[in-house]
């Protein structure tokens, strides 16, 4: 369902209903809120990072993360803690035209080389929405820690780049594999959940 409306209700439905024949889960990548509820009414199990949308998350799918009960893997650790205060102090010196060194720094990787930059594309544009729309997605984490789907994590841990490359060997801050995991994590708890419910979704529902 990436990164707009891939199938339509009825190719997906065929296509989660082949891989439960299989006695598998079916599982997406959803980044659009029609992309979801196709998913959610075609009998998907699991969503992985379903806050991600660009766009507030509607009631209507909300009720239907209640009543389907698919797993849930928010992707928290960029709009929480740490990764959610780096994404505000860039969010505001944007505004402003101007950022600091510690903002500045946080906006990536110091870049060794001048490379020309590619036309944006719809796909480059919609990722920029989404990737600078933290309040949007940490608000939509808020609303389905409150649904009744099984929760786990969706961390998108990476090294990121060869450090012998760059002065910042982790350009995705948060995403840094060991630490992201604890991060996401963590983020349940800023989401509303316990610390004991968000234990359990990133170690027993992770597992399931």
């Amino acid at each position: 369902t990436e990164p707009g409306l891939v199938f339509s209700e009825r190719q997906f439905k065929a296509i989660v209903d082949a891989v439960h024949a299989r006695g598998l889960m079916a599982e997406t990548h959803s980044t659009t809120p029609e992309g979801m509820y196709i998913a959610l009414v075609s009998g998907i199990d699991l969503i992985q990072h379903p806050e991600v949308g660009g766009v507030p998350i509607t009631n209507e799918v909300l009720k239907l993360l209640s009543e389907k009960r698919p797993f849930c893997s928010i992707h928290g650790n960029n709009h929480a803690g740490r990764g959610y205060q780096m994404a505000l102090a860039r969010a505001g010196a944007n505004r402003t035209g101007g950022a600091s060194a510690a903002s500045a720094a946080s906006n990536g990787p110091t870049e060794l080389r001048s490379w020309p930059k590619p036309a944006m594309t719809e796909k480059m544009i919609e990722d920029s929405i989404r990737t600078t729309n933290s309040r949007v997605m940490r608000a939509n984490a808020e609303q389905i820690v409150k649904t009744s789907c099984p929760i786990t994590t969706a961390t998108d841990n990476q090294v990121a780049q060869a450090i012998e490359f760059s002065r910042d060997p982790n350009q995705w801050g948060m995403r840094q594999p060991g630490v992201g995991t604890l991060a996401a994590i963590e983020a349940l708890v800023e989401f509303g959940m316990t610390p004991s419910q968000a234990i359990v979704a990133g170690t027993r529902t992770g597992a399931q």
